[in-house]
């Protein structure tokens, strides 16, 4: 096979297979390698479900990039003639002038998104599997639900592979040099050239991008699915996705029950601790978990005694996935300094990128086709360290 590319990719997760659908979609001769066999359970993508929002707390820049990755996959369902987006709606349960209550409201005012705030006996009358102490606001944005991770990448990389684009899974980067003229990558079964390089290798990133000097924090993340007393009342037709602010520094996400016949899992409702805290040092001889602590399991037990009672049951199944963090919580897309933009880097995702996968892709190819995008990318630029 001939070993020369327009662009080689390093990473098919979630941002890697985006690229390469959207390169080869416009014709670019794309190779795309991964150290694993994609989607797996060593990056940041699995765990079945991600939610999918527009009323972004974390910066309202995100939202014109949210907008263009729904109609984006709308596209990539219609194209692959399966559904990969489920809208369900997102409740967001805070406190009062905290960053996520008024971050939500601030992105809904400044982009006009449809936002309900809503009394203790609309929730009641609407969704009484949930309770809510009275000093909480109740946000709830209906244009929001959930994506299924490894059922996109999968997607994603048939309909990549469909439009001529090469996969080399597993096959491992060991080494990458740029020249005037060219980039070299070279694994641990071949060399390849190509005329740009992308970069979307999650935890791997600092390993192998050691000039980047961004500091990239790598977190383990517990994932928990637990029995429902009624499957049907948190079934996605009758019970959305949730975030709970359950204090200023504890953030607790999940999703309704989802079914097992068309979209696997544990049949279970799954929570989640977006929290910062468990460092992984050695990325190198990372190993994924498939349990979690006793503590961690108290931890989980007791936000859904206190919030959702009826789905603090037998503890189904329970596994980990790897935030990769930068030092502002931002994602990091630019070109690498110093090798004529033939460097592309996407990564620092910080627990909140899967959302943008559909635009992630499309940004990407237009840094390696046309070295810039239309889109406003500036404040993910690597200049905000300067």
């Amino acid at each position: 096979m001939n070993s020369s590319f327009d662009t080689i990719i390093i990473g098919a997760g979630s941002m890697g297979s985006s690229a390469a659908y959207f390169l080869a979609k416009a014709g670019h001769k794309v190779l795309c390698l991964d150290r694993y066999s994609s989607p797996h359970v060593f990056g940041s993508h699995s765990g079945q479900s991600r939610i999918v929002r527009k009323a972004y707390f974390e910066h309202p820049d995100y939202v014109p990039l949210l907008n263009r990755s729904y109609q984006n996959w709308r596209m990539i369902e219609e194209e692959s003639s399966q559904q990969l987006y489920f809208e369900t709606g997102l409740l967001y349960l805070t406190h009062s002038g905290t960053e996520i209550d008024r971050g939500v409201r601030k992105a809904a005012q400044l982009h006009s998104l449809p936002l309900l705030e809503l009394k203790n006996s609309d929730l009641n009358d609407r969704w009484p599997q949930i309770q809510v102490p009275e000093n909480m606001q109740i946000l709830f944005e209906e244009e929001a639900g959930f994506a299924i991770p490894e059922l996109t990448i999968n997607t994603l990389i048939k309909l990549a592979e469909f439009h001529g684009a090469v996969f080399k899974m597993p096959e491992s980067a060991l080494k990458w040099t740029t020249s005037a003229s060219t980039c070299t990558v070279t694994t641990n079964h071949g060399i390849y050239t190509a005329d740009k390089l992308i970069f979307c290798s999650g935890a791997w990133s600092s390993y192998l991008l050691p000039e980047l000097k961004i500091p990239l924090k790598v977190s383990r993340q517990t994932l928990a699915w637990f029995e429902t007393d009624s499957s049907s009342d948190f079934s996605p037709e009758n019970f959305p996705c949730f975030m709970i602010e359950d204090s200023e520094d504890d953030l607790f996400y999940g999703f309704p029950v989802l079914p097992q016949v068309t979209l696997g899992g544990s049949g279970g409702l799954k929570i989640a601790h977006h929290k910062v805290v468990d460092y992984v040092i050695d990325i190198q001889n990372y190993t994924p978990q498939h349990s979690i602590s006793l503590d961690e399991e108290s931890l989980l037990r007791s936000i859904l005694n206190k919030y959702l009672p009826g789905a603090n049951g037998r503890l189904l199944q329970a596994t980990t996935c790897l935030y990769t963090n930068s030092p502002d919580g931002d994602f990091i897309l630019d070109f690498l300094p110093e090798h004529n933009e033939r460097i592309i880097i996407a990564c620092g995702f910080s627990g909140h990128g899967f959302k943008f996968v559909p635009v992630m892709g499309e940004i990407l190819c237009d840094l390696a086709v046309k070295g810039r995008t239309d889109l406003n990318i500036d404040f993910l630029s690597l200049k905000r360290f300067d």
